[in-house]
């Protein structure tokens, strides 16, 4: 019994190694391209369904030294109780300082926040629709999480968007896996000071329309990787820069699709990245979304 023990508490201090986020998933791929074609194309926000913007936090969540004097008579199974019980009380130390940087990030984007708290998630769609009621017979819904994000200056905005196709038949099983997983990352262009003032005014409508080109642009693409049609990208890996707070992300991937000025990259870890092509490189028009050409629906 002992040793049951020793082993739970050895459990519960690996299970806090890594505290938890909810603008992050693992790449999973299990599905049937034919349940997922163009006419069969489902999806839904669930309970998502307000904007959400948020400033972008470090995620630098290394906790303060926190030594601790171990009780040797506690005797063996103490002693990894108490190893335990140190695990966790440093991974919630962890937690409170992501909470902390988090909030700090918010409050410098507090104007575009306080812009976006009553816009809904279905209001910024103008070529989807999302699904009021289960996904019709043959066919499987998506389940959407978006989470947008403003850099401290407010003169580039982001998206992260988390798809999941949840597996019906192994949903009770307590490791239970989804038939589809996966990141998509869009990164909107860096604006101009003119262009800033635009999107921070309450006279226009420039902050709906760039988040409603990010969002669609990012839902277009589960829907071409869902048909099968990212899944052999013919072009060679390269290494990309995207423009990002100031500074440059590094992407390693393979160019799938190219239009309307946004480059879309599959990179190592199977998410997608959508980022602004520099005008001066691009061969399509600029515009907010994957859609420049107004006359033609996604294909």
């Amino acid at each position: 019994m002992r040793y049951f023990i020793a082993l739970l508490c050895i459990t519960l201090a690996g299970c806090g190694g890594t505290p938890k986020r909810d603008d992050y998933t693992k790449h999973v791929n299990r599905i049937d391209h034919e349940q997922f074609s163009q006419k069969k194309f489902h999806f839904s926000f669930g309970e998502n369904k307000m904007v959400e913007l948020r400033g972008i936090a470090d995620k630098d969540d290394t906790a303060s030294n926190s030594s601790i004097l171990y009780q040797g008579g506690a005797g063996f199974v103490g002693m990894f109780a108490q190893i335990g019980v140190h695990a966790l009380m440093v991974d919630s130390a962890r937690d409170d300082k992501l909470a902390e940087a988090q909030s700090a990030a918010n409050f410098l984007v507090s104007p575009l926040i306080a812009r976006t708290e009553n816009v809904t998630l279905s209001s910024l769609l103008t070529r989807f629709n999302e699904s009021d009621s289960t996904a019709e017979k043959g066919s499987k819904a998506v389940m959407l999480k978006p989470i947008f994000f403003s850099n401290a200056a407010m003169n580039q905005l982001s998206l992260k968007l988390i798809a999941v196709v949840p597996d019906e038949k192994s949903e009770k099983s307590r490791k239970a896996k989804p038939l589809y997983q996966n990141l998509i990352q869009v990164y909107d262009r860096v604006l101009t000071d003119d262009e800033k003032t635009q999107l921070l005014s309450a006279e226009t409508d420039e902050l709906n329309q760039v988040l409603s080109g990010m969002l669609e642009s990012a839902i277009y693409v589960i829907q071409q990787d869902l048909s099968g049609r990212y899944a052999k990208p013919k072009a060679s890996a390269k290494t990309f820069l995207v423009p990002r707070s100031g500074k440059s992300k590094v992407v390693r991937g393979k160019v799938v699709e190219e239009a309307c000025g946004y480059k879309v990259v599959r990179d190592l870890r199977s998410w997608y990245v959508l980022f602004k092509t520099p005008p001066e490189e691009s061969k399509t028009k600029q515009n907010y979304s994957l859609f420049c050409q107004v006359a033609s629906e996604p294909a």
